[in-house]
């Protein structure tokens, strides 16, 4: 059913935001950061979503997902974090978007919050608040999509993505 495919394609990119705003959380290891540094990582999540929708072209919905980062090298900056994002976004014709707020936490107990806006397929990120090492980190980051995982029951979603990036401390 076209519904139901381009419903799957809104909550992909619902979380590939959700992956993107993981790119802020989570260092391995007690030991003091470098002021700056690159990382890289698998990120993977699930969640539940809520659709309304007038048609095939005007849909809104609601997300809630959790998810975990593995690093590419154990141990390493962002390796073994855990986050949560929440998200609202819609699909009005040809315009697609989607705002959402994550939170994370890493093995150190250190928090990082980030808030991602997506329009039409472009993101930005911003990191709005964070405890420990996360107080004052920017970050730029690059993600790849895994690819397509079928849905487990109606209205849920996941997927993961690989992501890399640099980051800078305060």
């Amino acid at each position: 059913m076209k519904s139901k495919s381009s419903l799957k394609l809104l909550f992909a990119n619902a979380g590939l935001a959700g992956a993107l705003a993981v790119s802020a959380a989570v260092a391995s290891a007690a030991q003091a950061l470098p002021k700056e540094g690159k990382f890289a990582y698998r990120s993977c999540w699930s969640g539940a979503s809520k659709i309304i929708a007038l048609s095939k072209s005007h849909v809104g919905f609601s997300y809630d997902l959790t998810g975990e980062n593995v690093a590419d090298t154990p141990g390493s900056l962002f390796d073994h974090a855990s986050f949560r994002c929440v998200g609202v976004g819609a699909r009005f014709g040809k315009e697609s978007s989607h705002d959402e707020v994550c939170l994370f936490v890493d093995p150190d107990g250190d928090k990082d919050m980030a808030r991602i806006t997506t329009l039409n397929g472009k993101q930005h990120r911003e990191d709005v608040a964070g405890t420990g090492k996360y107080d004052g980190m920017t970050i730029q980051t690059d993600l790849q999509s895994l690819g397509a995982f079928p849905t487990i029951e109606p209205g849920t979603f996941q997927g993961c993505n690989h992501v890399e990036g640099t980051y800078q401390l305060k």
